[in-house]
C-alpha cells in the first residue's frame, strides 16, 4: 500500500509543485498557474464515480480490489507515455493540463481501488499507523515528483520527464502484480486460487441495493459533519498551495528549483512527522490531534500575516515543512476517522466520496484563488486562511453533539 501510494503521489507532485512552479519562471501569471493546477488536479475531486463501479464489478479470484489496482496502474503507465509523444506538438499550458487530468484520472482511480482494499484488510486499532506510513508513502512521490521533476524539466524536458515518470510506474507495477490481496487468491488469471465465501458476501450484485446501503451509512449527520470537517480544511490548503509557487519565485525571488527542492524536503520531514504521530492517533483519538494541527496551521499562518519579515528565506522555508508536516497529522487524523465509519460492502464508494469532496474543496480552492488573485494582497489571503484553520476543529467537535459522546465514541459506534 504504501508502495502504490508513492506512486499516486509522483504525478501529484509534479503537476501541483514541480510543473507550476516551472511556468512561473515563464511568466506566466498566478491566475494561470493556479487555473493549470486547478484542471491537473481535477480528477481526484471526481473520485466517486470509480466508486460505485469497483463496488459492483470485479474479479475476486484475482482479489477484490486488486485488479482495479494493476488497471490503474497500466493506465498512468500509458497516459505517461502519451504525454511523452504529444508534447513536442501541443505546448500550450491548457493542453498540458489536460494531459495531467488524463493522468491524474487514472492515479485517482487507483487511489480508489488502494483505499477499498485497505478498508478490506486493516483492523479498526491498525488505521492510523497503516494511513501514517501510506500517507508518508505518498509524501515521498510527492517529494520525488516535485524535487525529481523539476530537476528533469530544467535539465531535460517535459517529453524524457514524462518518460521517466513511465518508467518508475511500470517497475511500480510489478509489486500489485506479484503480490496477492489475500493468499487463497489468484495471482494471475491462469494460477490457482479460490474465492473465499467471506469475500464473495461483500460483493453486490445489484445497483439498487448498493445505493441504498452507500446513502445509509453516508447521510448520517457524523458522516456530513467529517465531510465539512475535511473539505474546509481542503479548501484553504488548495488556495494556499496554488500561491506558493508564484509568491515565492516571483515576489520572495526564489529560484524554481530551490522552492520545489524545499517543498520535497518538507514533505519528506512532514512524513517522518505523520509516521511519528501513528499510533498517537490511535491511542488518544482523532480529535485531540485535529485540534493539535489545525491550531498550529492558524498560528503559523497568522504569524505570517501579522509579521511580513517572515518572509524572508530562511523562515519562509521553515513555515513550508511546518505547515506541511501539520498538514500531514490532520489528514492521517481525519482519514483514520472516514475508515473506520465505512462500511466494508461499499467501501470503495464511500471513502471515495468522502476523499473527492476533500479533492473537490482543494481543487476548489485553487480556482478561487485564481478568480481571486490578482485583486487580495498576500497579508489578507494569509489573515483569512488562519480564520479558515481555526474554525476547522469546531465543525469537527460539532459531530459529537450529534452523538451521545465524543467523536472517537460516535465513530466506534
Amino acid at each position: 500500500m504504501c508502495i502504490l501510494y508513492v506512486a499516486q503521489g509522483l504525478p501529484f507532485g509534479l503537476f501541483s509543485v514541480s510543473i507550476p512552479s516551472w511556468l512561473a519562471t515563464q511568466d506566466y501569471s498566478t491566475a494561470e498557474v493556479a487555473t493549470f493546477i486547478g484542471i491537473a488536479g481535477l480528477p481526484w475531486s471526481f473520485k466517486f464515480f470509480a466508486g460505485p463501479i469497483m463496488d459492483r464489478f470485479s474479479f475476486l479470484a484475482m482479489g477484490h480490489r486488486r485488479p482495479w489496482i494493476l488497471i490503474a496502474q497500466l493506465g498512468i503507465v500509458a497516459s505517461f507515455t502519451l504525454l511523452a509523444n504529444v508534447y513536442p506538438l501541443v505546448t500550450s499550458i491548457y493542453a498540458v493540463a489536460m494531459l495531467g487530468f488524463l493522468i491524474n484520472f487514472f492515479c485517482a482511480s487507483q487511489d480508489v481501488a488502494v483505499d477499498g482494499m485497505a478498508i478490506g484488510v486493516l483492523e479498526n486499532n491498525e488505521r492510523g499507523r497503516a494511513n501514517a506510513f501510506m500517507f508518508g508513502g505518498q509524501l515521498m512521490g510527492i517529494a520525488g515528483g516535485a524535487s525529481g521533476g523539476s530537476y528533469l524539466l530544467n535539465h531535460f524536458g517535459m517529453t524524457e520527464t514524462a518518460l521517466i515518470g513511465a518508467a518508475i510506474t511500470l517497475v511500480i507495477f510489478l509489486m500489485p502484480l506479484l503480490f496477492k490481496e489475500r493468499q487463497s487468491e489468484k495471482r494471475f488469471p491462469w494460477s490457482q486460487g479460490v474465492v473465499t465465501a467471506e469475500i464473495a458476501a461483500l460483493q453486490i450484485d445489484r445497483i439498487a441495493p448498493m445505493v441504498g446501503r452507500l446513502m445509509a451509512v453516508l447521510l448520517v449527520p457524523l458522516s456530513l459533519l467529517l465531510i465539512a470537517t475535511e473539505a474546509t480544511s481542503r479548501l484553504a490548503n488548495g488556495l494556499l498551495f496554488a500561491y506558493l509557487p508564484t509568491f515565492t519565485v516571483q515576489d520572495l525571488g526564489w529560484a524554481d528549483t530551490v522552492y520545489n527542492d524545499c517543498y520535497s524536503i518538507s514533505n519528506v520531514i512532514a512524513a517522518v512527522v505523520g509516521i511519528a504521530f501513528g499510533p498517537i492517533v490511535d491511542r488518544f483519538g482523532a480529535a485531540k490531534v485535529i485540534a493539535f494541527a489545525s491550531f498550529t496551521k492558524a498560528g503559523l499562518v497568522l504569524a505570517c500575516a501579522a509579521l511580513p519579515q517572515l518572509w524572508g528565506d530562511t523562515l519562509w522555508g521553515g513555515f513550508i515543512v511546518i505547515f506541511v508536516s501539520a498538514g500531514q497529522v490532520f489528514a492521517i487524523a481525519i482519514i483514520s476517522t472516514f475508515m473506520r465509519i465505512c462500511s466494508k460492502q461499499v467501501a470503495a464508494s464511500q471513502f471515495a466520496i468522502y476523499m473527492a469532496s476533500s479533492n473537490l474543496a482543494f481543487a476548489g480552492g485553487a480556482l478561487l484563488l485564481g478568480a481571486i488573485g490578482s485583486i487580495v494582497s498576500t497579508t489578507e489571503i494569509l489573515l483569512g486562511l488562519a480564520l479558515v484553520f481555526a474554525l476547522v476543529p469546531f465543525v469537527f467537535f460539532a459531530a459529537s453533539k450529534k452523538t451521545s459522546g465524543r467523536p472517537e465514541q460516535a465513530v466506534a459506534a
